[in-house]
């Protein structure tokens, strides 16, 4: 299990920072994020970004983060939603601090809460994108429950911009791009299946507990993306229960053709297997 630490810390995001604050007429702990003011959007981006924002609003699901409230008057952008006193998949995977590491069990369970994120956007109509799925985007609650944030903000191209490039601050050269499908980073036209990839990607990390393609600086990065190379996992990761299962799983997701990725049901099913086959 997970505890969290009594004292909290602002969160800066890759296209956001976040903080802590107490709504009092709501009595509710919040997570407000503002962006960041560098990234200056026109009337159309505007209207994007609320349009973005009353989907979510509208979206009611267990694994798909709380959207409160938000604010869209220039210069005051920000948005207002439950907060996650665990942090992070990524920081829980790939950083030191208070928060103890949950046990392998729970880690296969949080994949199986992504998965099925996922399958709820997907199956939305109109189907929803996430296009920015990866660890930091992963966040964690309470009894190690696993909550997708921050889908459809790359829609606006100021905000996909910085989600990419000059706006990471993670602690990778290569940034965003680590969990980008390889038709999405040559700039042809993609769908849902660019979001199994990255799904593939944050099984890559729980699996191996490594960055995706952390060795290499981000113009190797995406010369092997491009050509159909993925991050090897070692056989020692595969002794866990259900490893084995769930790097099969990674490969198939991660597969250069979209023809031959599964789509987000069977991955849920998939994931709901491996969860159950290890007493979950």
């Amino acid at each position: 299990m997970l505890k969290s630490s009594a004292k909290q810390h602002p969160i800066h995001g890759l296209v956001a920072s976040k903080s802590r604050s107490n709504l009092v007429t709501l009595y509710a702990q919040v997570a407000i994020k503002t962006l960041y003011e560098d990234v200056q959007l026109d009337k159309e981006e505007l209207e994007e970004l609320r349009k973005q924002l009353t989907i979510h609003a509208n979206l009611r699901f267990l694994h798909i983060v709380q959207l409160i409230g938000a604010c869209t008057m220039v210069p005051q952008l920000f948005i207002v939603t439950e907060l996650a006193p665990y942090g992070s998949l990524y920081s829980i995977l790939h950083t030191t601090g208070p928060v103890q590491a949950p046990h392998w069990e729970d880690k296969v369970y949080m994949l199986w809460d992504v998965a099925r994120a996922v399958e709820f956007l997907h199956q939305c109509n109109p189907v929803i994108m996430h296009q920015d799925l990866r660890s930091a985007n992963v966040l964690i609650f309470s009894n190690c429950c696993a909550k997708v944030a921050d889908f459809g903000l790359p829609k606006i191209p100021k905000v996909a911009l910085a989600i990419a490039s000059n706006l990471v601050t993670m602690a990778t050269p290569t940034g965003a791009y680590a969990w980008m499908a390889p038709e999405v980073m040559d700039g042809e036209p993609y769908g849902v299946r660019a979001d199994i990839y990255s799904m593939g990607m944050i099984m890559y990390e729980v699996v191996s507990g490594k960055l995706p393609f952390h060795d290499h600086s981000l113009a190797q990065l995406m010369r092997a993306t491009l050509r159909g190379r993925r991050p090897e996992v070692a056989d020692a990761d595969a002794s866990l229960a259900g490893a084995g299962e769930i790097i099969a799983l990674l490969h198939r997701c991660c597969m250069h053709d979209t023809g031959n990725r599964p789509g987000s049901k069977e991955v849920s099913t998939v994931m709901r297997k491996i969860v159950h086959s290890i007493g979950g």
